[in-house]
């Protein structure tokens, strides 16, 4: 919540510089959820790449669905290859443009007559594809992920020869756009993925070879993640922002967001979600569970003009709904200034919430 505050200031789209601050109803309902509470009645933006707190909760629902699929595939002694695809880059090459190249080779990878050549032996049922953002000393690093779906499981040869398929049609369309030839080692790589509980016995396997649950997470899980070798994730990024170094991270993230601004995250082959029994949309994040109390949106306007730190306020509020209307009441008051009045009301959340925090604030 720390983090899409600092958006709320420095973001350049409208929808997230909304989200979690201004009302979307007269009445902002709270209710269960997840085993707590969350306040409700306010913009969601709905970004799978730039929001620290829509991304994680859509992409983590897409990695369940995904990583479901990939087992019960499996399950029915079919086959899964996961895959990932990059290309070589400088400090002077911008996000934008990268991530195009990225997308037009991969393009070009499905066009392929030796790929789809490939795929139709080989009983190919379809893919789904992503693309990881991450900077580094050699500035942005764009690079697609992908899941295969196959009617039987491909073997060690058939793998490798996939591989180098894969890699001459990805590797002509990245030199044809102006980049370098990428590495044959590292440009395209591709691994089988097996069911973990009868390949722990291999270590080989193990090392080499991927889990069903891990490709479905790694396939949406890339606006978390940690860049390797000392290089930053687009929320690392944020949290740098968030700290109040605008530069040069300010600079940085705005060109991650106009970068990845408008691609869909997921890009799966025409009909194949619809196979294996995924829904098409993203997963509908909307509050569902029961209503235990409420603000008006004016109340949440006083709480905007008055208090600092609406992430810590919407906090407040969500754990003070563990005394219903009377625990949301209080924490209204002692969120504009007040001192709350609850005659006989018992709970240790309660002096968690309304205490004053370690930096002596209100939250």
């Amino acid at each position: 919540m720390a983090l899409r505050e600092a958006l709320w200031e420095h973001s350049v789209i409208e929808d997230i510089r909304k989200c979690g601050r201004v009302p979307c109803a007269h009445l902002m309902a709270i209710r269960e959820h997840g085993g707590g509470y969350r306040l409700g009645g306010l913009c969601r933006c709905d970004s799978v790449w730039s929001c620290p707190v829509c991304a994680p909760e859509i992409r983590s629902r897409r990695g369940e669905e995904i990583g479901g699929a990939i087992e019960l595939h499996l399950g029915e002694a079919r086959g899964v290859a996961f895959g990932s695809a990059t290309l070589p880059h400088g400090v002077g090459d911008r996000l934008k443009r990268s991530y195009s190249v990225v997308a037009s080779a991969w393009a070009a990878v499905n066009r392929d007559w030796s790929v789809r050549q490939f795929r139709d032996r080989h009983g190919f049922w379809g893919f789904c594809r992503t693309c990881e953002v991450t900077y580094g000393v050699n500035g942005w690093h764009p690079h697609a992920h992908w899941v295969d779906f196959w009617d039987d499981p491909l073997g060690p040869e058939d793998v490798a020869d996939y591989q180098a398929i894969v890699y001459g049609a990805w590797s002509r369309s990245v030199v044809r756009q102006g980049f370098r030839l990428p590495s044959v080692a590292h440009g395209v790589v591709v691994k089988c993925v097996v069911d973990r509980r009868e390949a722990a016995r291999d270590l080989g396997q193990y090392m080499t070879e991927m889990s069903p649950g891990r490709a479905g997470h790694e396939l949406t899980a890339m606006s978390t993640k940690q860049a390797l070798r000392g290089g930053l994730g687009p929320f690392d990024i944020l949290s740098k922002l968030h700290l109040g170094d605008l530069d040069p991270w300010l600079r940085l993230w705005n060109e991650y967001e106009r970068g990845t601004r408008g691609r869909r995250m997921l890009g799966p082959s025409h009909g194949l979600f619809d196979r294996v029994g995924i829904a098409l949309d993203d997963p509908d994040t909307s509050e569902t569970g029961p209503v235990v109390a409420s603000i008006d949106s004016e109340t949440w306007g006083r709480i905007r003009f008055f208090g600092r730190g609406l992430g810590g306020a919407q906090l407040a509020l969500e754990r003070a709904a563990v005394g219903g209307q009377i625990g949301v009441d209080a924490a209204v008051a002692v969120l504009l200034g007040g001192a709350p009045v609850v005659p006989a009301l018992r709970s240790d959340s309660f002096q968690m919430v309304l205490g004053p925090g370690d930096d002596g604030g209100m939250f």
